[in-house]
């Protein structure tokens, strides 16, 4: 039998200790994808990003996937599903965008359906993916308001591929949104999305599922970035994929990010100090299109995750994306009946379970379903 405190937990102490621990990325990281136009010469990868380091591993590149044509290289969307721990990827693919299965581990991509539009008719184009891990639900946006059609958030279907309508923010006669990178937070549960349109100033905006039509304002870029290509949220911050390294450019002014991850502190509401990316440079390989940029996507991934979150007592069955006293005490009672499913080893050099239940495993627990890590 495993060691337990000799000190009663109840459920209000438990619900303390579940408000009072703070947010942490350690069991987490910053993917982001890269994007190839098919006149330049870059790259076009998914990596992931240690949001400590900085460092960048590849996961996948998709030049050399087999299932990826080469007419659609690199992904322009990213979501992150925990508990099945794979990321869901889009590409476009002339008037079409297709989705993909990534597994986080192995960077394996297996094609799952091209994306339709809301009456069936035709594919359709998408840009940023969120998956909503409470609901199961993948959202996308579109980026094309006020050049004859709507821009929109919107649900889609992986079984059949169709999108539906959630929340029309561009009319076809307007032009003040260009929202192309979004990501869910289990935390908060919210949409984040960025807006690199100018009209209306750079800014980041919030959007809760099953709530009023409507974009809360968050926060507008940072000095100096002006475009975010894709976004994470997980451990209490916003990572946000900026493009363009190239600073150097005659095109710095407009351009001016200088190829950093952005990070935005949702506890304190303030910019932090931006992360060193792998993004390429412009590519001038053809003159014709100028200086280009490749675009992006980002996700936050859970690595290494317990089976963290369960439903509260009741008809549920599942995750519910909710951080209750009713998770900690069930995942302390999986420790009496020797279900070690849940054993963390104690701070140290020690990997895996270590056979003990000790405070470590739940506040390790906590900090790891508060990171986002709920699969």
């Amino acid at each position: 039998m495993p060691t337990f405190c000799t000190v009663s937990i109840t459920r209000a102490a438990v619900a303390l200790a579940v408000a009072a621990t703070a947010a942490t990325s350690a069991h987490a990281q910053f993917a982001t994808s890269i994007t190839r136009p098919s006149f330049s010469l870059g790259p076009a990868t998914l990596d992931v990003v240690n949001v400590q380091s900085g460092a960048s591993t590849l996961l996948l590149n998709t030049l050399a996937a087999p299932d990826i044509p080469a007419t659609a290289p690199g992904f322009t969307g990213l979501a992150y599903d925990a508990v099945n721990q794979r990321l869901f990827a889009s590409t476009t693919n002339g008037t079409a965008s297709s989705l993909y299965s990534v597994d986080a581990i192995t960077g394996v991509a297996t094609f799952i359906i091209n994306v339709r539009r809301p009456d069936n008719s035709a594919g359709m184009v998408i840009d940023g993916l969120a998956f909503d891990q409470k609901r199961r639900v993948l959202y996308a946006t579109r980026v094309l308001g006020g050049v004859g059609q709507n821009e929109s958030l919107y649900t889609i279907n992986l079984a059949t591929g169709v999108a539906t309508q959630v929340f029309e923010y561009e009319p076809v006669s307007t032009s003040i949104f260009t929202i192309g990178g979004i990501d869910w937070c289990p935390v908060t549960d919210k949409i984040y999305l960025s807006d690199d349109d100018d009209t209306g100033g750079r800014n980041l905006y919030s959007y809760t599922p099953g709530g009023p039509a409507a974009l809360t304002l968050l926060a507008a870029y940072e000095t100096g970035a002006t475009d975010f290509d894709g976004i994470a949220a997980g451990g209490g911050r916003l990572y946000l994929l900026s493009d363009s390294q190239d600073s150097a450019s005659t095109a710095s002014v407009v351009e001016g990010n200088n190829g950093l991850h952005r990070v935005y502190n949702l506890l304190t509401n303030l910019w932090e100090a931006p992360i060193v990316s792998s993004y390429p440079a412009r590519t001038t390989t053809n003159t014709a299109f100028g200086l280009i940029d490749p675009t992006g996507g980002g996700a936050w991934v859970s690595r290494g995750c317990v089976q963290s979150d369960i439903a509260s007592p009741g008809p549920a069955v599942g995750p519910d994306g909710e951080l209750t006293a009713d998770d900690v005490i069930l995942f302390i009672s999986w420790f009496s009946g020797d279900d070690f499913r849940a054993d963390i080893a104690s701070p140290g050099p020690a990997a895996g379970g270590d056979g003990e239940f000790t405070a470590d495993d739940i506040i390790l627990f906590i900090n790891r379903f508060t990171a986002g890590c709920i699969g």
